[in-house]
C-alpha cells in the first residue's frame, strides 16, 4: 500500500516537474504523520480507487474477508484513536507554469 509513495527522492520529483513544462521549480524531503482511517476501511478506500480494484473484483467473498482479515490484524501496531497513524516520508514541490 505505500506503492504511492514511491517517489521520495527531491531530485527525481523536480526532473519530473521541469519535464512537464513548470519552471521555479524546487522539491524538499520531509515527514509527516499521516491519519488514516481504520485499516478494514482503508483497505476498501485503496483497493477500490487503484488499479487493484480489478484483481480484487476476482475474489469471492472468503478471500475478500481473509484479505481483510490480514491487513487488519497487521495493521493493528498503527492503530491510535480508533485510525491509523503512520509516520510517512513525503515530498513537497512548487513550481510555476
Amino acid at each position: 500500500m505505500r506503492a504511492v509513495f514511491l517517489l521520495k527522492d527531491p531530485d527525481e520529483v523536480e526532473a519530473l516537474v521541469v519535464g512537464a513544462g513548470f519552471s521555479d521549480v524546487a522539491a524538499e524531503a520531509t515527514s509527516t504523520v499521516l491519519h488514516l482511517p481504520a485499516p478494514a476501511e482503508l483497505l476498501w478506500q485503496y483497493l477500490y480507487a487503484t488499479p487493484l480494484a480489478e484483481t480484487v473484483g476476482k475474489l469471492d467473498d472468503a478471500q475478500l474477508a481473509k484479505l481483510e482479515d490480514d491487513v487488519v490484524r497487521e495493521a493493528q501496531s498503527l492503530v491510535e484513536n480508533g485510525e491509523m497513524a503512520i509516520q510517512q516520508s513525503i515530498v513537497i514541490a512548487t513550481a510555476r507554469k
